[in-house]
């Protein structure tokens, strides 16, 4: 009875042991999402292209889309800054100063993201981003609204805009995917 008692204990030991290395904490994945981001890379979506600051503007408010990727195309590149809490600003490389940027702070799907000025730390929740490992090489982009970036329609066509959409269920997300690549 005693050795079968020992052996249901660490039978049990391990069980729970095993269940909290499967379910790590947000902080622990946040840090793998961080660990598994280059420092300066493009974004790829869904249908094999690349997001881009329209058309290379400088200006603030200006649209990303999802376009053909090109080889040296500074307006597809983007360097991701941790800023704490698993959270990440990501810069726009072909101009200085400017971050993504959820358009007018907005809650609401289909919110356009766009590229604005990074504002200083405490103003700029809109431009903080988690970065969450997807599967495979995958990640979803979240914003402070808790909501994802979407390639909107989930159209494939150069052009389609990028928004911000109420998350999908894995499996039901492919425009809400991306693929960082250095």
């Amino acid at each position: 009875m005693r050795v079968r008692a020992k052996v249901l204990r660490y039978l049990s030991t391990i069980a729970v042991t095993a269940a909290a290395a499967t379910a790590l904490p947000a902080s622990v994945q946040a840090a793998e999402s961080s660990a598994m981001l280059p420092r300066e890379g493009t974004i790829r979506t869904f249908a094999g292209k690349c997001l881009d600051v329209h058309r290379g503007s400088q200006a603030n408010g200006a649209p990303i889309i999802q376009y053909t990727c090109g080889a040296g195309k500074a307006n597809q590149r983007f360097a991701f800054i941790p800023v704490g809490g698993g959270l990440h600003k990501i810069h726009t490389t072909h101009t200085r100063g400017k971050c993504l940027d959820v358009a007018n702070r907005s809650t609401r799907d289909e919110a356009p993201i766009i590229q604005y000025s990074c504002k200083p730390g405490g103003s700029d929740a809109n431009q903080r981003f988690r970065i969450v490992a997807d599967g495979g090489d995958r990640v979803v982009v979240k914003t402070f609204a808790g909501k994802c970036f979407d390639v909107k329609g989930a159209s494939t066509a150069v052009g389609a805009p990028l928004i911000q959409y109420r998350c999908k269920a894995s499996g039901a997300n492919a425009n809400q995917r991306f693929r960082v690549v250095a």
